[in-house]
């Protein structure tokens, strides 16, 4: 209802019908516009809470575990034998 009043309110403060009309479409425009961002956002935070809260139990810290394991095991593999802790110097 805010939305709709602060729109009138917009659209008294022209003087003729026309340029009522076209302040009114153009604050509905951005009561639409703003509507959609909030949800937007709530989303991403309702998104973002869950991940949250897998993360603060067990089986979510075990499977960011598992996950930084997963990584370092490809980088290992990708870097090659010339990389590590015992490199060879005796060429």
């Amino acid at each position: 209802m805010e939305a709709r009043e602060s729109a009138w309110k917009h659209a008294r403060a022209h003087g003729s019908t026309r340029e009522r009309m076209e302040a009114c479409e153009t604050a509905w425009k951005h009561v639409r516009v703003h509507r959609s961002m909030r949800e937007h956002m709530k989303a991403r935070e309702s998104a973002w809470e869950h991940v949250r809260a897998h993360g603060n139990t067990r089986e979510g810290r075990m499977a960011l575990r598992q996950h930084q394991l997963d990584l370092l095991e490809a980088n290992d593999t990708a870097e090659g034998p010339y990389y590590g802790l015992a490199i060879n110097d005796t060429l």
